[in-house]
């Protein structure tokens, strides 16, 4: 995909988590960079448990958050980079920020299929306080039957994306998933932002 044509290059994105792979990405995007994007402001937005962590990216590029629910309502691309049984709690907090079709959700947690991150968005908005039974790793258990295409809210744009080690040196190889969802435009958005990694 021709990042300039699409628009790709100009999208606001987030990262919720900026542990080894998320640190990856935000790397590798700053580095992939257009010449002049500084002097566009910033398009990149993360957030992290490790609020001293985040010290270490500030720059004119970059916007530090608050919370993980200020990164969701200020991208357009959020990428969820935290450890997989973080994964549904962060769905809650980011939920009301990406109802609605108009924003994609790229995670790269592993053992979380694309299924229970939508079912966890459809429990968010429906303010379901109880525990499914969906756990890290459920494939096909996982709550389409249990009312996910009937909540218009829920229909969250969701890309599973499982770069390897490479990241950490720009020569990831990834496998690229997108859910229920999302679109071709969406997975070719997701391969686009991770050829910066690879």
């Amino acid at each position: 995909m021709n990042a300039r044509n699409s628009g790709a290059a100009k999208k606001r994105i987030g990262i919720v988590g900026v542990g080894n792979i998320g640190a990856s990405i935000l790397r590798g995007l700053l580095a992939a960079a257009e010449p002049g994007a500084a002097e566009e402001g910033a398009r990149i937005f993360l957030s992290d448990v490790d609020k001293e962590r985040l010290g270490f990216f500030s720059s004119s590029r970059v916007v530090v958050c608050e919370s993980n629910a200020e990164v969701a309502e200020k991208s357009e691309v959020v990428i969820l980079a935290v450890k997989p049984n973080d994964v549904r709690k962060v769905v809650e907090e980011i939920s009301p920020f990406l109802s609605g079709g108009q924003k994609v959700l790229i995670s790269v947690a592993a053992g979380v299929p694309t299924s229970a991150v939508e079912y966890w968005f459809a429990e968010a908005e429906a303010e379901v306080g109880v525990e499914a039974g969906v756990g890290v790793g459920v494939e096909a258990e996982v709550g389409v039957e249990a009312g996910v295409e009937g909540r218009e809210g829920a229909r969250v744009k969701v890309v599973r994306v499982m770069p390897n080690v490479g990241a950490r040196v720009r020569e990831a190889v990834s496998a690229v998933c997108r859910g229920k969802y999302a679109t071709e435009e969406d997975e070719e958005l997701a391969k686009w932002i991770f050829s910066a990694v690879g």
